[in-house]
């Protein structure tokens, strides 16, 4: 981790290049790459995409037909991972991560009333022992964390349909002094989503599509969700407020996304997630093979560009559907943040960045 420095627009850019290259957000393609993502040549959104298929997707999506299903249907499958919100709570950390696999789903396209769930716990030992002195604490994350599968999960009606626990994820051995030493992983939950697409031809991916399409960014991007970034944790930054997330506004966005995606409204879309809103720009552009010009009207620009938050997205529209996708929105929460462009740069402002560098961080291919 790095110390915070003192901040303004010069440094900027070199802390933007610092975050794609967390091990959390980079590309990770010679890892993907290794694994089988076709099912019979059904596969219709793999784990990249975009003009060179080098872009990240939010989910896969399978069609169908070729497996019995009806000539137009797909289904998502994706997934929610958000083990350092167990820091503040087991509650928070379950909620981030069902929210994160249904945002997934619904950005490429699934139909949020035909969602269904999967959990997979992943706990250290919850049960009394002489070597599990805080055996307690992990039992009441647990029992939060099952308490948030149910609130959530009722509120979205999505049901859990399977799913599987491993409790036991603990290490005891010796150190190097020849010390017993135990290590015991986060309390964590892997949440799959799986959802009906309706129509195959209306998935959505996550590259940009045009140059001058309009970028916006949907939902509320509020500053409490900055607490866990990875800006935060990479800068240490002191930053402790308590989380929480609207189900009510988050559904109806997805309801109403689902609906405009529909009408054709949308050229593409990538939910906000690990690195922000930022982050998540740089990678539609790198799928789309476009830049991007940014105008944000922030006295603090950081808290909005790496604030990871729930029921937040990058959509990008055709400027003739503008007043569509407004009206579309008109009851929840969205800001129009710049447009596509040409030249292969992202210009917040007054800053300009070479995106063919920041495509090399986040590939890990950066010369240093």
């Amino acid at each position: 981790q790095k110390n915070m420095r003192e901040k303004g627009i010069d440094n900027l850019e070199d802390e933007i290049t610092s975050i794609l290259q967390r091990p959390n957000i980079t590309s990770k393609e010679e890892l993907v790459r290794n694994y089988d993502h076709e099912v019979q040549a059904a596969t219709v959104v793999k784990p990249f995409t975009g003009v060179e298929a080098d872009g990240p997707s939010d989910a896969g999506v399978i069609w169908l037909a070729p497996h019995g299903g009806e000539e137009n249907n797909a289904i998502a499958i994706s997934n929610g991972l958000q083990p350092l919100y167990s820091h503040q709570d087991g509650y928070t950390m379950a909620i981030a991560s069902v929210d994160e696999a249904v945002r997934n789903a619904v950005s490429s396209g699934a139909n949020p009333d035909k969602i269904v769930l999967l959990d997979n716990f992943c706990w250290p030992d919850p049960l009394k022992g002489e070597n599990n002195p805080d055996y307690a604490h992990k039992m009441a994350q647990l029992v939060r964390a099952c308490e948030a599968l149910y609130d959530i999960s009722t509120y979205y009606a999505m049901p859990f349909v399977s799913g599987k626990d491993s409790m036991k994820n603990d290490y005891s051995g010796l150190n190097s002094k020849g010390e017993l030493v135990k290590i015991s992983v986060p309390p964590t939950l892997l949440i799959t989503a799986m959802g009906k697409i309706d129509d195959v031809q209306k998935v959505m991916t996550t590259n940009f599509k045009n140059d001058g399409d309009l970028i916006y960014v949907l939902g509320e991007i509020e500053d409490k969700h900055y607490t866990f970034s990875e800006y935060t944790r990479t800068y240490e930054v002191k930053h402790v407020k308590e989380i929480a997330f609207n189900y009510k506004n988050n559904l109806k966005i997805y309801k109403t996304l689902y609906v405009a995606n529909q009408k054709g409204i949308i050229n593409s879309c990538h939910d906000i997630s690990e690195g922000g809103l930022i982050t998540t720009i740089i990678e539609s552009s790198i799928g789309g093979k476009l830049g991007a010009q940014l105008n944000i009207d922030k006295e603090n620009l950081r808290p909005y560009l790496f604030n990871e938050g729930t029921g937040q997205f990058i959509i990008t529209i055709s400027k003739e559907n503008q007043e569509s996708f407004e009206d579309a929105f008109k009851d929840s929460s969205f800001h129009l943040l710049g447009t596509c462009q040409n030249n292969y740069e992202i210009n917040i402002n007054t800053l300009s960045m070479d995106l063919n560098k920041l495509e090399s961080a986040w590939k890990g291919n950066l010369e240093q």
